[in-house]
This record gives C-alpha cells, sequence and structure tokens, in this order.
C-alpha cells in the first residue's frame, strides 16, 4: 500500500485491511515522502498490529514506491491496496480460494464498488471476468480495477514490475505486459472493494495525460501480443460468464459489460491489422449481448408471472 499524505482516510483502508476474514498476510505500507501525520499514524498501526510494516519510499512518486514494496516483499502473492479505498471483509478469503482452486491463474481482480469522498455508495463497475474476454479487452482499456487485484509475486517479476515511464497509465501497462508474457488473467464478479472517487484523485487531475498514455500502451499491446485468444475459445469466454450469472454466481450486468469491452476493442485490433482477435473480439461481443438480452428477458417474464 503506497501512500503519501493519506489524510482522512488512511486509518479506514488500513482497517479494512486488517480487519479481513483472511488473516494470513504482512501489510507493508510505503510512505512516499509524506508531509502530514501519515508517518505517525503508519507507526501506530504498526505498534498495534505486528502484521504491519512500514518502510519508506527510496524514490519519489507512486511507481517507486509501489516498486519498493515489491522489492521488499518475500511473499508468494502480492495484494494491491490504495490509501484512500476499502477492502471489503472477505475480499482476501475469496480471492486466495479463488486462486487455490485455479492454481493456473496470476492475477485475480475484482468488481468494485464506487463511493464518493465521504465513503458513500454511488454505482459500481464491473470487468471482463474470463481469460480471452480480458485480453481481448485489454487493446482498448484497462480490464482491472488496479487496487482490487491479487498477483502471482513471480509474474510480477518476469514482467519487470511498473514502468515509471508509462505513469499515469503504469497498471493498465503493467496488465498488458503480464498478458503477452503468457499470464493468466481472471475477474471475480463480486464488489469486494471500494473505489472511492477523490477530488485529488489521478484520474481526475490528469485525464488528459493518462487517456493519451492509455492509447500508446493500448497500441504497443496489440503489437506485441503473440497470442490471441482464436474464435472459438472467445465464444466459450463468453458462455462461461452465461452460465455464472444463470448460476446467480455473476449478476447480469458481467454479461453487458463482457460485450461493452470486447466491443469497444474491435476497432482498435482492426487498427492494428489483427484481423484475428477483431474477429475473436465481435464473436465474444455478440454472445455476451445474446445472453445478456436472453437473461433480461427470461428476468422480466419471471417479475411478470
Amino acid at each position: 500500500m503506497p501512500v503519501r499524505n493519506g489524510g482522512r482516510d488512511l486509518d479506514e483502508a488500513v482497517a479494512s485491511i486488517l480487519g479481513q476474514t483472511f488473516a494470513d498476510f504482512e501489510l507493508l505500507a510505503v510512505n512516499d515522502h509524506s508531509t502530514d501525520d501519515t508517518p505517525s499514524r503508519l507507526r501506530q498501526a504498526s505498534e498495534a498490529d505486528a502484521r504491519v510494516r512500514v518502510i519508506d519510499s527510496p524514490g519519489h512518486g507512486f511507481v517507486a514506491a509501489v516498486n519498493a514494496g515489491l522489492a521488499d516483499s518475500g511473499s508468494a502473492w502480492i495484494a494491491r491496496m490504495d490509501a484512500d479505498d476499502r477492502s471489503h471483509p472477505e475480499r482476501l478469503a475469496r480471492q486466495m480460494a479463488y486462486l487455490h482452486a485455479h492454481e493456473d491463474v496470476d492475477i485475480l481482480g475484482t468488481s468494485v464498488r464506487v463511493i464518493d469522498a465521504n465513503g458513500h455508495p454511488s454505482g459500481s463497475i464491473r470487468y471482463p471476468l474470463e481469460h480471452a474476454l480480458i485480453v481481448l479487452s485489454l487493446r482498448a482499456a484497462t480490464a482491472f480495477a488496479h487496487g482490487s487485484v491479487v498477483v502471482r509475486r513471480a509474474a510480477l517479476i518476469t514482467a519487470g514490475g511498473y514502468r515509471a515511464g508509462r505513469f499515469p497509465a503504469e497498471d493498465y501497462d503493467l496488465w498488458c505486459r503480464l498478458a503477452v508474457a503468457g499470464a493468466r488473467l481472471a475477474n471475480l464478479d463480486e464488489p469486494l472493494y471500494d473505489y472511492r472517487l477523490s477530488p485529488g484523485g489521478v484520474s481526475r487531475t490528469i485525464n488528459s495525460e493518462q487517456a493519451a498514455m492509455e492509447r500508446e500502451v493500448g497500441v504497443e499491446y496489440g503489437r506485441l501480443l503473440a497470442l490471441v485468444p482464436p474464435l472459438a475459445e472467445a465464444w466459450t469466454a463468453a458462455a462461461a460468464v452465461g452460465r455464472r450469472v444463470a448460476d446467480g454466481e455473476a449478476d447480469a450486468r458481467a454479461l453487458a459489460r463482457a460485450a461493452r469491452s470486447t466491443r469497444e476493442s474491435v476497432l482498435p485490433w482492426a487498427r492494428s491489422r489483427r484481423w484475428e482477435a477483431a474477429g475473436a473480439a465481435l464473436t465474444a461481443a455478440l454472445r455476451a449481448e445474446v445472453a445478456y438480452r436472453r437473461r433480461r428477458l427470461a428476468t422480466g417474464r419471471v417479475r411478470q408471472g
């Protein structure tokens, strides 16, 4: 958890991690040259709970801080956490259970609940769930909520960690490089993380710079990705989301998001002249959209009955 001038939200973020039902972890807080009372708050947290360890970032900025945390951690898995957000109590337990049941997965994110500056819910964000859909969707935009992910440390090290030259899209760049390296990607359709829309957040303050960097990252990804999910895999992945929705393991909006994410990636893949990827994305989008419409229709009939 990199933190610079954590302010009023820091204590809540730390408490949300220390209150996890999964208790076998270390919270590595990286102080990025804070000038407020962040150091004293982190020191108090470490004195109250032995699982909290505080280090000072040797460099300046988010990328230097998060890479310092990676270098200092010896854990096989790295969970991310932002200092102004909240993790739900079952977050780590749910993610680690999934990772133990799916040993090929290298990175696992979750859906998120959006909260305002005062912590009040204001919506939710869902992401593609299946590997093929995520790989295809990454050509157009990120497919993970950064603070929600758990990543295999070996995969992070192999990929080279975060790149300062890709800030403020350093997380999107990392997911793309992990996919290029052959990592297996997945998301849980459970809102296990609260993403706070803070007035001073990066996405609010340097939006145009972030969008420009994301375009650059997406172009590079489209050029470097060697193994593109074929039509059959994209078709099957969209069907898998449909089954999860039918079984009650995912919200119907996950199907809508899968359709939208893959649809939005069709044109970028075509611009990269990756026709097989464009075709696979279109195939997945069509199947997810049909499944979503059928689900809505079936739900409407049940309610009318």
